[in-house]
């Protein structure tokens, strides 16, 4: 690192206010930019995931097996934010990469908020997550909703408290301010080099290790190598007898031995961390190549995480994953009705006494049928054959779905009335070549009523 401004404090230590970048200091933090855009992606994708979840299966009552709806949804959730609240925290190197510098400024500060929330809330809501997996899968034990209240609020209250009392009791003006330029970007100032270790450091390794035991006890509880009798563990070199999750089903079991690979993801995720930082204490000089490899490999949390959680098995139930529902109206059952004859009574003219008229009223027929008109019956037409009279209805779809319906009206055709205008018959006679007047009614027997033409006036 070259070309570094800095000021003398009073205590006769240096506070550096101006870090310049080399070619390749440059190169490796604009790398660790597109790492940080990665698991920004990745966290907001997963994040708007289970919110789509949620929304729909908000109607579903009483279903408690649901993973949004479990303890560990809401640990996990705030995990997620954390990984995002780290990823923004690291995209503010973006302004070093284009001034070509770190600088003490406000935006120095707030990287240095961003990046010991999102360490300590990591470590945090990560050893929650294998402490509720120890006690759902070796104790046995389901928590209640005031358990997971509690746990919620005091989580984030703690990860402010730690991160607020840092500036807030131990900044001073002899030692600079607590949130300054570190290494190649922004965090706890070189100058706080204890609080740096007991305030975030330190309560990521205690969370590493107590995932690495909390993890070897669910797996000898798991195989059936311990059991439990109160607090009470006993230990076994054969397998004895397995956790029956008698308290929980098999659907919260699933879920909780999957939640399971996010401490041990944790743990493989700072190990770099940790070896490097033993290395430096040790009077090893840790290269710039070694702190982007091991940063790069810390932002990659946010990926991993939603990468383990992509690869459980039906944590999500797929319905609930549509953006648009439409829904589509099922269908109508097809129902068989019988055709009705109404026989029409005799009017003053015998010529319409055989007269009928059929009625078919109904939601469609699955096949064809013969009604006969003259009978007013309707018949299978797989079995009856159409004879003179009979007209086919069937429907065309074989099986419709809308209501349907036919009304079939069947008449003798009635003749016009015409009317002969009062005048001499022998001019009409005229008109109609081969007719034989009626002097008694005034008819024509060969008037051709259909030819549309009709007598005309004088």
């Amino acid at each position: 690192m070259s070309n570094t401004t800095s000021i003398k404090l009073p205590n006769g230590e240096w506070l550096l206010t101006r870090v310049a970048y080399t070619a390749k200091e440059h190169s490796g933090v604009t790398f660790l930019l597109v790492v940080s855009a990665l698991s920004l992606v990745a966290v907001v994708g997963l994040l708007s995931v289970i919110s789509l979840s949620a929304f729909n299966t908000r109607t579903y009552k009483n279903d408690e097996h649901l993973f949004v709806r479990t303890h560990v949804a809401a640990y996990f959730i705030s995990l997620l934010c954390c990984d995002l609240i780290q990823a923004i925290g690291s995209l503010y190197n973006s302004r070093w990469v284009n001034s070509g510098a770190v600088l003490l400024d406000k935006y120095c500060t707030a990287q240095g908020v961003f990046k010991q929330i999102a360490d300590v809330g990591t470590a945090l809501w990560t050893i929650i997550i294998a402490v509720h997996t120890f006690y759902l899968l070796v104790l046995e034990r389901k928590p209640n909703q005031f358990t997971l209240y509690t746990t919620l609020i005091a989580g984030w209250s703690g990860i402010f408290a730690i991160v607020i009392s840092g500036p807030a009791v131990l900044d001073t003006v002899d030692r600079g301010p607590f949130f300054g330029i570190s290494g190649y970007w922004c965090w706890i100032s070189d100058g706080y080099e204890v609080p740096r270790i007991t305030l975030d450091y330190l309560i990521m390794f205690v969370a590493a290790f107590s995932c690495f035991v909390l993890h070897g006890l669910i797996h000898l509880r798991l195989r059936g190598n311990m059991s439990m009798k109160g607090w009470r563990m006993t230990f076994y070199r054969q397998p004895q007898e397995r956790p029956t999750g008698r308290n929980f089903d098999d659907k919260g079991m699933s879920i909780a031995r999957q939640m399971l690979l996010f401490p041990i993801a944790y743990c493989i995720i700072i190990l770099p961390i940790a070896v490097s930082r033993f290395a430096a204490w040790n009077g090893h000089i840790v290269s710039f190549e070694e702190t982007v490899f091991c940063e790069t490999v810390f932002l990659l949390s946010g990926c991993v995480n939603v990468t383990l959680f992509c690869t459980c098995r039906q944590i999500l139930p797929p319905k609930s994953l549509v953006l648009l529902k439409r829904s589509i109206s099922k269908p109508k059952p097809i129902q068989r009705v019988e055709a009705t004859s109404i026989a029409v009574s005799p009017e003053s003219d015998p010529y319409y006494a055989a007269s009928i008229t059929t009625t078919v009223v109904g939601y469609g027929f699955d096949k064809g049928h013969d009604v006969d008109i003259e009978k007013g019956s309707m018949s299978d037409s797989s079995s009856v054959p159409m004879g003179e009279g009979s007209t086919r209805v069937s429907d065309p779809y074989e099986q419709t779905v809308a209501p349907l319906q036919i009304r079939k009206s069947v008449r003798h055709p009635r003749p016009p009335s015409v009317i002969i205008p009062n005048r001499e018959l022998d001019d009409v006679y005229n008109m109609y070549s081969g007719g034989q007047p009626d002097v008694y009614s005034g008819d024509f027997n060969d008037v051709n009523l259909g030819s549309g033409h009709h007598p005309s006036h004088r």
